[in-house]
């Protein structure tokens, strides 16, 4: 009788340990534990390279914020004519998601003269308030690439296949919130191989 009590409870306690668990992705198998998001999100119907504006308002709604980053000052003037769009979604508290396209994608080279300029680049999550990731654990299928830009120096770990996670090494001068450690953003994007495909390079 004990044994099957014992053999009862310990199925129940692996069912709650598996239900609370997020489940991996098939499209971006190594998200980090604690940063499983895409599988049950909404704007995992979102394919970066496939996806167009049109695909971001029917499946997010309208942006809180629309911008052309090459006149960041002036009105948006419509998707058409924006040089850089930048769609900008508040999900909660925790995230902001920016959503680039191929007119200003920082992933990869892209020619322009294949009709891509209206089409997803990288879905890009950036953390509202600090999140410290010196306690992280990146596999080895992530390569670490150091970055220095205006804004800051960070280490991007990129596993090639579309994610990728950027850790300050230093803050920019400006940044009075983050510290060397904190989390700069998350990427989803396309695979290495599929930039290359699209590349419009011999």
């Amino acid at each position: 009788m004990n044994r099957v009590i014992v053999t009862v409870s310990c199925l129940v306690l692996i069912s709650s340990v598996s239900f609370g668990q997020k489940k991996v992705s098939a499209v971006y198998p190594n998200e980090l534990p604690n940063y499983r998001f895409h599988q049950t999100a909404k704007w995992n119907a979102l394919v970066p390279l496939v996806s167009k504006m049109k695909d971001v308002r029917r499946v997010m709604g309208e942006p809180s914020e629309t911008n052309d980053a090459a006149a960041f000052t002036k009105p948006y003037p419509g998707d058409v004519a924006a040089i850089k769009p930048v769609f900008t979604y508040n999900l909660d508290t925790d995230w902001q998601l920016l959503v680039y396209f191929v007119k200003y994608c920082f992933r990869g080279y892209v020619s322009l003269s294949i009709n891509l300029n209206d089409t997803v680049c990288s879905l890009e999550f950036v953390p509202r308030k600090p999140k410290n990731f010196q306690a992280e654990s990146f596999p080895t299928v992530f390569k670490s690439t150091p970055v220095s830009a205006p804004h800051g120096t960070w280490i991007e770990y990129d596993d090639g296949l579309g994610l990728i996670y950027e850790v300050y090494t230093r803050p920019g001068p400006y940044d009075t919130i983050n510290k060397t450690g904190d989390l700069n953003r998350i990427v989803y994007t396309a695979p290495n191989e599929t930039f290359n495909k699209y590349s419009g390079r011999p």
